[in-house]
């Protein structure tokens, strides 16, 4: 006699609300940690500062190193090999004012403003750039005791120029993309003004390029800031 379809039928039922069940259970549970990650993420956001808050005013000069090269700023001049020209290692030094408002304690968020000369015994550059800064203390969290060791990424527009400083060579010049970042250490000076001020050395690297000019850089320097919270 052939099996009845019945026990097969109550055995697809069964299969089925076994796993309408599991999804029904399964749904919750991804909600719940979906709703306790926002509510963690909310939580770091607004609890209090613990050493950053409030607006961030600041600047930081270095020295260093760059090497450029490009060419004149004309449609029929760039790509020409006749009139590409390319620096060596130029010395010079380089600064920035930024104005940021702080997040958390790990974060802040603003604009800057850099500049940078370098000159060798051949050629002479100069250019800087503004936009967009961001301010990151990846470790306040996992390794406390670094917890003021921070990195920095700043993104925007600029222009460059590449001078001989001698003879009849053309110089090369454009407005670019600037792109640049680095670390710094930020060390207490004390409080003043409702705020503190913290202050520390740094290391920058720096780039700018369009199709005419490409210029990069390293400096080495320090940085002082003043956070108007605590």
């Amino acid at each position: 006699m052939a099996d009845s379809p019945l026990p097969r039928h109550r055995a697809a039922v069964r299969a089925i609300a076994c796993a309408l069940a599991v999804g029904g259970i399964a749904l919750p549970t991804r909600a719940r940690a979906d709703a306790a990650s926002d509510a963690a993420t909310a939580a770091e956001l607004t609890k209090p500062a613990e050493r950053r808050s409030g607006l961030v005013f600041g600047f930081g000069v270095g020295l260093g190193l760059a090497g450029a090269s490009g060419y004149p700023n004309a449609s029929s001049d760039i790509g020409n090999p006749t009139y590409y020209d390319g620096s060596d290692a130029m010395g010079g030094w380089g600064g920035e004012v930024f104005a940021l408002g702080a997040l958390t304690d790990w974060l802040s968020f603003g604009a800057f403003y850099a500049r940078a000369n370098f000159r060798s015994g051949q050629w002479y550059s100069y250019g800087g750039g503004g936009g967009i800064r961001v301010d990151l203390f990846p470790l306040y969290r996992l390794y406390p005791r670094l917890r003021d060791l921070g990195v920095y990424g700043q993104f925007g527009i600029g222009t460059a120029t590449l001078s001989p400083t001698s003879g009849d060579r053309q110089s090369a010049s454009g407005t670019e993309s600037f792109l640049g970042g680095g670390a710094f250490y930020e060390l207490s000076l004390g409080k003043a003004f409702g705020g503190h001020f913290v202050a520390g050395p740094t290391i920058e690297l720096d780039s700018e390029m369009t199709q005419s000019i490409e210029r990069f850089s390293v400096l080495f320097g320090g940085r002082v800031a003043f956070y108007t919270g605590r």
